[in-house]
């Protein structure tokens, strides 16, 4: 915010303009001898500011006497890199990073090519920071408040706009001085909002984030290729296209990645609109990918370079293919789980102590009461019994010779890892996957389980799954 304003007004003291050399589809802008002279020494007098600052935040900072306790991590890379979350994170960091990169470098560049006014630029840049430090202390309440993805979602609208019309504004100083600061204000938030996603997903994993902001490392890379061998060729208004496609790209990931770790079953149809929703955006970019390329990129590159842009519908191509693969196996597994919650069977063979299906609940049967037969030649059993997940008493009468719903349920064991301060705990299964959807019971069980582990015990505990619903029945000490 401070140091660009100084090396301005070091350099370029009387405010020279630059000259400008075009090119076919560009315009360079560059100072005379009278600027240049001038940068070994302020170069100089920088770095010596550079060191006096970086040497007083040093001493400034102190070491706390007492180690926070760190969560201790519940998954492996192997096992990270083998979820689509991470790859949806890792790649919206690569697209939703790259307009804040592109024109935090490239403002007062692309700006100079028509606003002859260097220390205007020196003010915008120090306005942009100042700026982007205010915002970033609004971006961290609002999602806080309001989740990383809906906030992420808005930044992206907003960009997308400013992408598609800064090009439009930069002969007006007034309006140019507007669009950059939004996306600055914008943009700034880029990694702090995807930072706090990854929490989101992955709360006993924080070393994730630093993975997946690889992406942000390798947009700032395949930028500097587009503005060093593209953009002279295709021109500013060209690469701003190529940005806005970015930032759609990360509006789709941003929408088909969850909001928080996706421990809940989802449905047929919600699975089916994500794949459907993927598919429509790899069909965008492929579109983008025959388009453009062949009328503007391809002719740029000798023939071995091109080979791999000729490439990319093909790589498109195989990617939609797994994925509607992937869709049609989701869906049948999705669809078998759901169908086999429960099975039907006949009132007379339901005993005591077994389980069925009561007003909608799974229950534990506790009596069953058998009339005798009646006029209308069937016997009926009144059922008593109590939700194996509530302790709630349901009651039901039916015919002996009708059928009714008997749940599936299933017993596992988990290692209990942690117990958080709302109750909420985290599970390991032997395969080292994670849970921690799941609330420690408030009964003598659930002290029984958190007396052994703040005693230092490892526990193992059984949840109880049945009809959607899961529940810790018991635990002990391993």
């Amino acid at each position: 915010m401070v140091f660009g304003f100084i090396w301005t007004m070091l350099v370029n003291p009387g405010n020279d303009s630059p000259h400008s050399s075009h090119n076919k589809n560009t315009r360079t802008s560059y100072f005379g001898s009278n600027v240049y002279d001038k940068v070994p020494a302020s170069l100089r007098w920088m770095s010596l500011m550079y060191f006096l600052v970086a040497t007083i935040g040093a001493l400034l900072v102190r070491s706390k006497s007492k180690e926070k306790k760190k969560a201790k991590s519940t998954q492996k890379i192997s096992s990270i890199v083998q979820q689509k979350e991470f790859w949806l994170m890792f790649f919206n960091f690569y697209f939703l990073f790259a307009p804040y990169s592109f024109i935090f470098t490239n403002c007062k560049s692309i700006g100079l090519t028509k606003i002859k006014n260097d220390h205007f630029f020196a003010y915008l840049g120090s306005a942009g920071f100042f700026s982007a430090c205010i915002a970033r202390l609004i971006w961290g309440y609002l999602v806080d408040k309001y989740g990383w993805r809906k906030i992420a979602l808005f930044s992206c609208i907003i960009q997308t706009l400013v992408c598609a019309s800064i090009y439009y504004v930069i002969e007006f100083e007034e309006l140019y001085a507007i669009w950059v600061l939004v996306e600055f204000i914008f943009g700034s938030g880029t990694y702090l909002i995807l930072m706090m996603g990854c929490s989101a997903l992955y709360p006993k994993d924080d070393w994730v984030v630093s993975y997946c902001g690889i992406g942000m490392t390798l947009i700032v890379a395949t930028l500097y290729g587009i503005q060093l061998s593209i953009t002279p060729i295709i021109g500013y208004g060209f690469t701003f296209i190529i940005l806005v496609i970015c930032v759609i790209n990360s509006f789709v990931l941003t929408y088909l990645t969850p909001n928080a770790a996706p421990n809940e079953k989802q449905d047929v149809f919600l699975i089916s609109l994500t794949y459907q929703l993927l598919k429509i955006f790899l069909l965008l970019n492929q579109q983008f990918v025959w388009c453009v390329m062949p009328s503007f990129i391809i002719p740029c590159f000798t023939p071995k370079k091109a080979r791999f842009f000729i490439s990319l519908p093909n790589l498109l191509n195989l990617i939609n293919y797994h994925i509607n693969i992937m869709e049609h196996e989701e869906t049948v597994e999705t669809s078998a789980s759901g169908a086999s919650e429960t099975y039907p069977s006949q009132v007379g063979s339901v005993k005591k102590g077994g389980y069925c299906v009561l007003r909608g609940h799974p229950v534990k049967v506790m009596e069953i009461a058998t009339a005798k037969v009646g006029k209308h030649g069937s016997a009926k059993a009144k059922i008593t019994g109590i939700d194996v997940f509530t302790g709630n008493k349901y009651e039901e009468i039916h015919p002996t010779a009708h059928n009714i719903d008997i749940p599936n349920i299933t017993r596992i064991d988990y290692t209990l890892c942690d117990i958080a301060r709302d109750g909420f705990v985290s599970l390991m299964d032997e395969e080292g996957n994670t849970k921690e959807d799941l609330r420690l019971p408030d009964d003598e069980e659930g002290a029984k389980i958190r007396s052994l582990f703040e005693a230092g015990q490892t526990v193992s505990v059984t949840v109880m799954k049945a009809m959607g619903q899961e529940r810790i029945m018991a635990g002990k000490e391993i």
